[in-house]
C-alpha cells in the first residue's frame, strides 16, 4: 500500500473497524515466556565409599525438606554421580543416600540464585573403618610409646647429669675436707698439750697462740667446704630422703665447728665430756658420707 502524504487523517471514517484484543496475546506471551526466570538449578553430586576411587552405583538419592517431607530423588551413575532439580526456595535440605543395608545422611543449605549445589555422599566400609582405626590407633601408640620414652631418657640423662655434678663437687670439698681434718687433729693435739701442762708453765702462751692459728685455718677450710657443698637439688636427684639427711648433718658440723671458741683457755677450762662434746662435729664430719669419693 502507498502512502501519500497530503491524506488528511481526520477525513478518515470514525467507524473503521478497531483490532481486537486477542491479537494482543501472542505478543504478551512473547514477553512472558523472556521474563520468566529460566530454570536449571541442580543438586548435584558424588556417592562414593571411604574414598573417591570407590563410586557407589545405584544408590537411592532423596532430597527433603527442613520438614522432613520429600522433595526429589533419583538415583547415582555407575560413576556414582547424581543430579536432580533444585527446590523452589532457599532453606535447610538434606540428601538421604541407600545403598543396600548402607545409609548416609547430609544436611546443606540452599539459597536460591546457586546455579548447583555439589554434594559429597560419603559411606563407609566397615572393614575400612577398621583398619583405619588400627591406623589410629598404631599411631597414636607410637606417639604414646615416643613419649614415654623421651621422657624416660630425659630422667636417666638428668639424673646421669646430677650424678655427674655431685661428683664434681665431691672432688672439690674432697680437698677442704682434708684441711679440716688437719686442723682438727692439729687442734686436738694443742690441747692434749695443754692439759699435760701446768698452769703456770712458760709453753702455755705458746700454746694459745697455736690454738688461735689453727683455729683461724680451721675456718678458712671450713669456709671452701661449705662453698664446695652440692645443692639440696642435686643431692636429691641422686640420694633421695637420705641425701637430704646426709646434706643437713654436714651443714650442721660446719656451724658447730665454726663456734668452736676462740680461747684455748675456755676449751681447756671444760669439763672432759664438755670438751669431748666442743670436738665431736670433727667425727661428724669426717663420717659424712657426701664427703667420700
Amino acid at each position: 500500500m502507498l502512502c501519500r502524504e497530503d491524506v488528511d487523517f481526520q477525513d478518515l471514517p470514525h467507524d473503521l473497524p478497531r483490532p481486537s484484543f486477542f491479537r494482543f496475546v501472542p505478543l504478551f506471551l512473547v514477553f512472558a515466556v523472556c521474563a520468566w526466570p529460566a530454570p536449571g538449578a541442580v543438586i548435584t553430586g558424588l556417592c562414593y565409599t571411604d574414598h573417591i576411587e570407590n563410586p557407589v552405583g545405584g544408590a537411592l538419592v532423596a532430597l527433603y525438606g527442613a520438614d522432613n517431607l520429600l522433595r526429589s530423588s533419583t538415583f547415582s551413575t555407575d560413576s556414582g554421580t547424581f543430579t536432580m532439580a533444585a527446590p523452589d526456595t532457599s532453606g535447610k535440605y538434606f540428601l538421604v543416600a541407600t545403598s543396600g543395608s548402607r545409609s548416609k545422611r547430609v544436611d546443606f543449605d540452599f539459597q536460591q540464585g546457586q546455579p548447583a549445589r555439589i554434594v559429597q555422599i560419603v559411606f563407609h566400609d566397615k572393614r575400612n573403618s577398621l583398619v583405619e582405626y588400627l591406623k589410629y590407633a598404631a599411631g597414636k601408640l607410637d606417639y604414646v610409646i615416643t613419649t614415654v620414652l623421651g621422657f624416660l631418657i630425659g630422667l636417666w640423662t638428668k639424673k646421669w647429669d646430677n650424678q655427674r655434678l655431685l661428683r664434681i663437687h665431691r672432688v672439690r670439698m674432697a680437698a677442704a675436707r682434708d684441711d679440716v681434718v688437719s686442723e682438727s687433729e692439729s687442734l686436738t693435739g694443742v690441747l692434749n698439750d695443754w692439759l699435760k701442762t701446768a698452769p703456770d708453765s712458760p709453753r702455755r702462751e705458746e700454746l694459745r697462740t697455736n690454738w688461735q692459728v689453727h683455729i683461724s685455718a680451721l675456718k678458712r677450710a671450713l669456709d671452701d667446704l661449705d662453698a664446695a657443698r652440692p645443692d639440696a637439688t642435686v643431692v636429691y636427684a641422686v640420694k633421695g630422703e637420705k641425701g637430704f639427711e646426709e646434706l643437713r648433718g654436714l651443714k650442721a658440723a660446719i656451724e658447730q665447728l665454726r663456734s668452736l671458741p676462740q680461747r684455748l683457755d675456755t676449751v681447756g677450762n671444760l669439763s672432759a665430756d664438755d670438751r669431748n662434746a666442743q670436738l665431736k662435729p670433727f667425727s661428724d664430719l669426717a663420717a659424712n658420707p657426701l664427703l667420700k669419693a
